[in-house]
């Protein structure tokens, strides 16, 4: 497995919901060192874009404290999520303690445990065949994850914190919701009138295969930066800001679309461990991948163009690729 690590930017929550501003350090410190009952180091981690992050150190343990941007959001559903996801068996970060809304704050915080090691994005060394198996046990993992079963579609409604219902009822207009607007700015892109009627095309016969299943739990952002290892080893998942309901398959294809050292078939191996794929299931996947590129391309079309942007240009072009010769 071969290729460069490269770091994706963060496309999914907080891009169109009214943000409040970082809170300042001081009151980050202040809570830490009120929660932990003495003084401890705090930094901000500018990496991530669902949530604030600021790392907290207090001796030799780290942990990390999360803070919703969003005024009227709360973490209650994504601490019950890692509460079922713990009880399946899933390496997922633990939460020590969470708030709806904290009074310094006035927005809703979690502090976890953190999950030792690396990303495998961070592209630390390790030897042959590691990587290939952080992968694998990563794929046992998400198919864990993708077990648990989702009421609707789309985001998950954080304003219901025992279970877990998606914003919108049907699969029509979750998968609908943006696709006509991203197609349309296809045309922004280096892409020739046959690459983008085919992503079209495929895209439809996406949506008749896909439509009436049964909602699952996904992550929603999985690539290698939420995959951690210890010294090649496999120890867990982290962020959970974007999960939602969706097809089980979802989080295969947004991995595929975000791919960047060729890792996609150690990962479902690992899948297959827990669950069988048909082809059909193959091809869904591939389907995933591409209406996921398309919705990032709609989502950054405005932004500078960078890396991302030829990223998944190019990826969609090797999906359209392979697609026409799977269909």
């Amino acid at each position: 497995m071969r290729g460069e690590r490269v770091r994706f930017p963060n496309t999914e929550r907080g891009n169109t919901l009214k943000r409040s501003a970082a809170p300042k350090i001081e009151f980050v410190k202040q809570l830490a060192d009120e929660f932990f009952g003495k003084s401890v180091e705090v930094e901000r981690v500018t990496k991530g874009g669902s949530t604030y992050v600021f790392r907290i150190i207090e001796g030799n343990q780290t942990y990390y404290l999360r803070v919703l941007p969003e005024p009227n959001a709360s973490f209650a559903v994504e601490v019950h999520v890692h509460e079922l996801l713990i009880k399946k068996g899933v390496n997922v970060p633990t939460i020590l303690c969470f708030e709806h809304k904290n009074n310094l704050m006035e927005l809703s915080i979690m502090i976890a445990k953190e999950i030792v090691g690396n990303d495998l994005e961070a592209g630390s060394m390790m030897l042959n065949g590691t990587i290939e198996q952080v992968l694998f046990e990563a794929g046992k993992q998400i198919a864990l994850v993708n077990q648990v079963a989702v009421e609707g579609f789309g985001e998950l409604n954080r304003a219901i914190h025992d279970t877990l219902v998606g914003e919108f009822k049907t699969f029509h207009h979750y998968y609908n919701e943006n696709l006509e607007n991203d197609l349309f700015l296809l045309s922004k892109y280096n892409l020739d009138e046959q690459e983008k009627k085919a992503a079209q095309h495929f895209l439809e016969i996406g949506f008749d295969w896909m439509d009436n299943k049964t909602s699952h739990l996904v992550h929603g952002d999985f690539d290698l930066s939420h995959i951690f290892h210890n010294h090649g080893t496999y120890t867990g998942i982290i962020d959970f800001g974007d999960i939602k309901g969706s097809s089980p398959f979802y989080d295969l294809g947004h991995y595929k679309t975000h791919d960047s050292i060729k890792g996609f078939e150690s990962l479902v191996r690992g899948y297959k461990d827990i669950r069988d794929l048909s082809p059909k299931d193959d091809l869904e996947i591939s389907l995933w991948a591409l209406f996921i590129a398309v919705r990032r391309l709609g989502m950054i079309h405005n932004r500078p163009r960078n890396f991302y942007h030829d990223h998944l240009t190019n990826t969609l072009k090797n999906l359209v690729v392979e697609l026409n010769q799977k269909i």
